[in-house]
């Protein structure tokens, strides 16, 4: 038995045992929501020419810089660039030319008025108003010069960095590999939603619960298996797992009782329990393990102690197999709006709702606090972090809260 660990302990131990997973080199559109491994730097500067921002007539700035309606000026229209276009000629004094949204400036002009701002009549445009240089236009390189780093590793590739990717000209990027994932729920008590109850039996809620946890992390693998509360049928699941995860979760189990088998399975199989107590309420009975170089965490069968442990330990482990940074959530400042009682001196998360007022964050607690009671967590939007020993937070309290964020 490996004694009780605090909440800060637990999240020193997984990051020290986090290895990041390998690169891939995957073509744009299976890179999405992958990890960056490798700054992507542009081969070329962007924009690679001067173009326009608008549909409108390229001109040299000083030819209408004295326009007023007592005194328009007139310029001759002498060319068009389309967009894919390379200019004809150059624009001389008294010229313009009519370019389109990305089209190259024409070598001579220096600032683009917009289409509607000109009044056009036998080869000649007249314009009403002064205007300054550099008008509408997209400089050479004002984005990025050649060498330019434009992501750097650990971003996600959301669909603007694709898109950006693609405007580099690259048709495949390093990423990291998104982690495979294997669940195994554990449990005689439990019965398919939709199946017939009979009486000691309730329905299997932890395996949609965190199959929808991993799917709001967009794990693109996972293996789903369930187990009676029989040793031999958790270490056959759990041998099977760790031939193809990268991390295994248990739901139920991680106890201390007589069919409590994750421990046991663990062990059976050579694995080392890294902590298996967490000083913390709801998910106390929480196993943190090496499996065969895999890890493994146990979480509690009570389905708001397996989600909220999931969401304080699971979600950063993942995250860190993809980017190397190990980041446990983030604390920020409320204020109480009602007292909230602590009854053992374990690390309480609180279910909440939490609510910006007046530049203020105000957070109530939710009602139904105990681990089976899915009610409160299903409406909560933060977790009021409350450490120390037992006693009584009055209204106006300040206090942390951790944002519910799957």
């Amino acid at each position: 038995m490996i004694s009780l660990i605090s909440y800060q302990e637990a999240h020193n131990r997984i990051a020290a045992a986090i290895q990041i997973l390998p690169v891939l080199e995957l073509p744009l559109l299976e890179a999405i929501n992958r990890t960056l491994s490798a700054p992507l730097q542009a081969p070329f500067p962007m924009p690679r020419f001067n173009q326009s921002a608008v549909d409108g007539y390229a001109v040299r700035a000083q030819d209408v810089e004295s326009a007023s309606n007592e005194s328009p000026v007139r310029l001759q229209l002498v060319s068009e660039v389309r967009t894919g276009s390379v200019p004809t000629r150059s624009i001389m004094i008294g010229e313009a030319s009519k370019v389109y949204t990305g089209a190259m400036i024409p070598f001579g002009a220096n600032t683009v008025i917009m289409i509607e701002d000109a009044v056009f009549k036998d080869d000649y445009l007249r314009f009403d108003a002064p205007v300054k240089l550099d008008m509408n236009i997209r400089h050479f390189g004002e984005e990025f010069m050649k060498g330019d780093v434009c992501l750097n590793p650990g971003i996600r590739m959301t669909p603007a960095a694709i898109s950006l990717a693609a405007s580099l000209g690259l048709t495949h990027i390093p990423v990291r590999r998104a982690p495979r994932v294997a669940l195994i729920v554990t449990g005689n008590e439990l019965v398919e939603p939709g199946e017939p109850l009979e009486d000691a039996q309730v329905y299997d809620s932890n395996r949609f619960g965190l199959l929808a946890a991993l799917d709001h992390l967009r794990i693109p693998e996972v293996t789903i298996a369930r187990c009676k509360d029989d040793i031999d049928s958790l270490t056959d699941a759990l041998t099977r797992a760790i031939e193809f995860a990268d991390l295994v979760i248990t739901s139920g189990g991680a106890s201390v009782g007589d069919v409590d088998f994750v421990k046991p399975a663990i062990s059976k199989l050579g694995g080392t329990i890294i902590f298996d107590s967490i000083a913390i309420k709801p998910g106390k009975p929480v196993v943190f393990a090496n499996l065969s170089g895999k890890i493994l965490f146990g979480l509690p069968g009570n389905p708001v102690s397996a989600l909220v442990t999931f969401l304080l330990f699971v979600k950063p482990a993942l995250q860190a197999l993809e980017n190397g940074n190990y980041a446990q959530p983030r604390l920020e400042s409320a204020l109480l709006t009602e007292d909230v009682r602590k009854k053992t001196p374990r690390t309480d998360f609180v279910r909440a709702t939490a609510h910006d007022h007046d530049g203020k964050v105000l957070v109530s607690p939710c009602r139904g606090q105990d681990s089976h009671m899915l009610g409160g967590l299903a409406t909560a939007n933060s977790l009021i972090v409350f450490d120390g020993e037992p006693r009584t937070l009055p209204k106006g309290s300040n206090v942390e809260i951790v944002r519910i964020e799957w």
